[in-house]
């Protein structure tokens, strides 16, 4: 699933059911060529497991990576594995 939004935030947080043994992951893609952005790829994303309206997408290079997102166009992949996304957010750090 893709989702479009100009990124201004410190975090990305989730509103997730993971239920037991489901999990979640977040790429960040620059919006026009729908590459993953440094450090925000599928393959460094931290797979969340939660049931909760506030947990945060993570990365293997933590808040560094995304810094490099702020104020651009990005779109969004969510990988989800028996999972159901309720909703996210930007916010500010």
């Amino acid at each position: 699933q893709f989702g479009r939004t100009k990124s201004e935030f410190g975090y990305l947080e989730l509103n997730l059911d993971t239920g037991a043994g489901g999990s979640c992951v977040v790429e960040v893609l620059n919006a026009e060529t729908m590459s993953p952005l440094p450090g925000l790829s599928l393959a460094q994303a931290i797979p969340v497991v939660a049931n909760s309206i506030e947990v945060r997408a993570q990365w293997q290079n933590g808040s560094e990576a995304f810094k490099a997102a702020v104020g651009r166009a990005v779109r969004l992949r969510f990988v989800l594995q028996a999972a159901k996304l309720f909703g996210f957010r930007f916010r500010s750090a």
